[in-house]
């Protein structure tokens, strides 16, 4: 990643994504001498051009000499095929009038610093400065104008890889990153971008709706940056709460003012916008969202741009990964930031709190699809719990099991409860038991009153909990990697509410019955288990979650090693 290169950089992607011209175009950007964009309603009036048509027999030997381009041919194969071989560079005009628009795209693109110099083919600048002069001639040089053509086109496949694709999906597979991926092809969006008024190109890059989101965010930052980042705050000893006087109150009004996060006076006084502000920021980070400066929020303010701007480049890469359209109506768990969202018509209706696994029982990244709403479940003790705790409890304790209202049942189809008597517990360890343990329905249930499922490989599910009380705390990684939601009883009635046999006084009556009921659902609900540490709320906050997996460092060895 080298954002220095961005001048070399910005005159290949305009040589990759514009057609040959011979007039000048005033950017945005404040860019001189680039092509000019062809006014349609002129057209008839201008001189038109035979320009020649492609076939496969060129492309083919086109890759024979250029192996190293091997990697965009499928699509570009499939790009020319859809055209029936026609040029879509040049036209019998010049420049097509869409292509200036992609410039906006691209050059939108360097302006992030999100810049891989790898994607540059050689000499293709060069080809540029040819092709765009003011002496070139359509007329007698096909064979450069062919060749220009697919080279034009292998850049913009290159560049697309890699600004909306991301990683292989293998290196994906080693980072434990489980879920579906971005599907859209390159192909069809340049092939919607080509048909597509000029006007309706901005802002429809084939990526989720966060990548363009945290994009723009980082550009702020990278403001930040470059104008030397922010001062660490100092002298903070203690809590500061609203009325309170400091010096340090007026450095976090400055800190904050950086970042849009603040918008009142320098004063060193703790007044209300501040109060109302601080609360925001701190949600933004995961805190409690209380009117107090403590060390946690201090902490967090002290660190610098350039870690967030590592930050956000690691989540940007994350959210290629996702499919540009998941769908309208699922539910998103998000490790690291501990919460659960139901989404509807794409549309957040309902958020609430989790508890995910420890970091030596991780949950995984992947998705599913929930089928089974079981009300007043029984909780069946997994394997490797049965080994490193059940078991060795029970030889210390023979009232263990009862004690915690389990039991030990066969592994037949349907189980038969096994006397514990009968058993000869020294015999067993976790390789050799023959039976199941499971806990009974109950107050004191593990799985507490309810649980869902969408059946998968890693034998992850959402439940309910008698822990309440771990739920008011900020990290909440206590689980083996199942995870806890805190309002069990709002997403039953939720996912139910279309079944007209199920009330929610019902459900409730159920829940507490002590007698295992499984539901089968009308209709099966996506759900997507993330891990993103940085992203873009509803209100258009900037939100940083800390690394408990320690999957950032992993990418971003990937990305920046």
């Amino acid at each position: 990643m080298k954002p220095t290169l961005r001048s070399l950089i910005l005159a290949f992607f305009l040589l990759q994504l514009c057609s040959c011209g011979t007039k000048s175009v005033q950017m945005d950007s404040g860019l001189a001498n680039t092509p000019e964009v062809v006014d349609s309603t002129a057209a008839d009036t201008l001189p038109k051009h035979n320009i020649p048509v492609l076939n496969a027999a060129y492309l083919a030997n086109f890759f024979l000499q250029h192996p190293e381009l091997l990697e965009e041919q499928q699509q570009l194969m499939e790009f020319y095929e859809k055209r029936n071989f026609k040029c879509a560079w040049f036209n019998n005009f010049g420049l097509t009038e869409q292509a200036g628009k992609i410039v906006n795209l691209v050059t939108d693109y360097i302006q992030t610093g999100v810049v891989d110099t790898t994607v540059l083919i050689p000499g293709i600048v060069q080809l540029y400065d040819t092709v765009s002069a003011d002496t070139f001639i359509l007329e007698g040089n096909d064979s450069l104008i062919l060749q220009a053509e697919v080279m034009f086109s292998n850049q913009f496949f290159a560049f697309s890889r890699k600004a909306w694709k991301g990683l292989k999906e293998e290196k994906l597979k080693k980072l434990e990153w489980f879920l579906p991926l971005n599907r859209s092809t390159q192909v069809a969006y340049l092939d919607s971008i080509l048909s597509a008024p000029p006007s309706d190109i901005a802002g429809t890059e084939p990526v989720y709706k966060q990548f363009l989101l945290l994009k723009a965010k980082l550009k702020s930052y990278a403001a930040i940056q470059d104008e030397g980042g922010w001062n660490s705050i100092s002298g903070f000893a203690n809590d500061l709460k609203p009325g309170d006087t400091s010096e340090v109150i007026s450095n976090v009004k400055q800190r904050m003012l950086l970042t849009g996060d603040y918008s009142g006076n320098l004063q060193q006084v703790f007044d209300s916008s501040l109060a109302r502000a601080v609360i925001v920021t701190r949600t933004c980070f995961g805190l409690t969202p209380i009117a107090v400066i403590d060390k946690k929020l201090i902490d967090e303010l002290n660190i610098p741009v350039k870690y967030r701007i590592r930050k956000i480049l690691i989540n940007l890469e994350r959210w290629k990964w996702v499919p540009a359209d998941p769908g309208s109506d699922f539910i998103a768990v998000n490790i690291p930031e501990f919460m659960l969202h139901v989404f509807e018509s794409n549309k957040v209706v309902k958020s609430m709190k989790v508890i995910v696994g420890k970091a030596a029982n991780k949950t995984v990244i992947f998705s599913g699809d929930l089928t089974y709403v079981v009300l007043s479940p029984y909780w069946v003790i997994p394997r490797s719990i049965v080994a490193k705790e059940t078991l060795p409890a029970v030889k210390k304790n023979a009232s263990y099991l009862a004690k915690h209202n389990m039991e030990v049942v066969s592994n037949s189809n349907p189980p038969k409860v096994i006397s514990t008597s009968s058993i000869a517990w020294k015999n067993y360890n976790g390789s050799n038991f023959p039976y199941t343990i499971r806990q009974k329905p109950g107050p004191a249930n593990s799985l507490g009153y309810v649980k869902f499922l969408f059946p998968n490989n890693y034998s992850i599910y959402l439940h309910d909990t008698p822990s309440r009380n771990l739920f008011e705390k900020e990290g909440r990684t206590f689980s083996h990697g199942c995870i806890r939601v805190a309002e069990p009883a709002w997403l039953a009635n939720y996912l139910l509410r279309n079944d007209s046999s199920w009330t929610e006084e019902k459900i409730d009556k159920a829940m507490h019955g002590g007698k295992e009921i499984y539901i089968t659902l009308n209709k099966k609900v996506p759900v997507y288990i993330t891990y993103f540490t940085a992203w873009i709320d509803g209100s258009g906050k900037l939100n940083f979650r800390n690394d408990i997996y320690g999957h950032d460092l992993k990418l971003a060895k990937e990305l920046f090693e």
